[in-house]
């Protein structure tokens, strides 16, 4: 397992995916016109069609969430890689697809209405390419921390999880740990995260809660850590 660098997402970005879009009170296109610097680069990056006469509040509401989310996602990563926003608003996601399929494949275990899932995937990718722009060595990139067979485990909770990030992050750390079989016979035998916590080694541990320190910071969510063993 590797240490995670120090990243910060913008909080903009990663308010809305930790929110509930399907919720009457957090409608995306408000969110964005009280916030200056997000209204400023939706409007100079983002292809949002237009009508004439048409209130650019109205044309952010007629693309959609998931649309919008997938566009400002290929903005950042685009920025985050190459150090330059796109010289054009954008034409297609292509950076960000795969997060967009990712959360896809966790969605069968996840709340609905939440970004969670594409939030993991996204910060991920965004540490992923800070590798690769500073040439750094890594023994495999981050974002192939969790694949699909892990994503599986979660059918072992019987309830749909609204912060699914965390618990995917927490199981990436323990299938790394710990053998794949043996995990899943844990999760089956429904033991606590706790007691398999109290089962790594010190140094695991410390790791581990590094990296969930890291990720929470990086989300603007660090009080989470410590809570989720309890």
């Amino acid at each position: 397992m590797q240490q995670f660098p120090f990243i910060q997402l913008p909080e903009y970005f990663t308010t809305m995916l930790k929110s509930n879009m399907q919720s009457k009170g957090m409608v995306y296109y408000h969110f964005i016109q009280n916030n200056p610097d997000l209204f400023q680069l939706s409007q100079n990056f983002l292809k949002i069609e237009k009508k004439p006469g048409q209130m650019f509040s109205d044309a952010l509401k007629s693309m959609g969430w998931s649309l919008f989310r997938d566009q400002l996602a290929h903005v950042l990563l685009h920025f985050n890689l190459y150090g330059e926003y796109p010289m054009a608003s954008v034409q297609n996601c292509r950076l960000s697809q795969d997060l967009a399929e990712f959360e896809h494949a966790s969605s069968d275990y996840a709340t609905g209405g939440y970004s969670r899932a594409y939030l993991l995937a996204f910060y991920l990718k965004m540490i992923d390419y800070l590798a690769k722009r500073e040439r750094r060595e890594v023994v495999e990139e981050y974002s192939s921390l969790v694949d699909q067979s892990l994503i599986d485990l979660l059918s072992f909770s019987q309830i749909r999880i609204t912060k699914v990030d965390w618990v995917l992050l927490i199981l990436a750390h323990f299938d790394h740990y710990l053998q794949r079989d043996y995990l899943a016979t844990l999760l089956e035998k429904k033991t606590r995260f706790s007691e398999i916590y109290n089962d790594l080694s010190k140094e695991q541990k410390n790791q581990m809660m590094s990296n969930l320190i890291t990720y929470g910071y990086a989300i603007s969510e660090v009080d989470m850590f410590s809570t989720i063993f309890v």
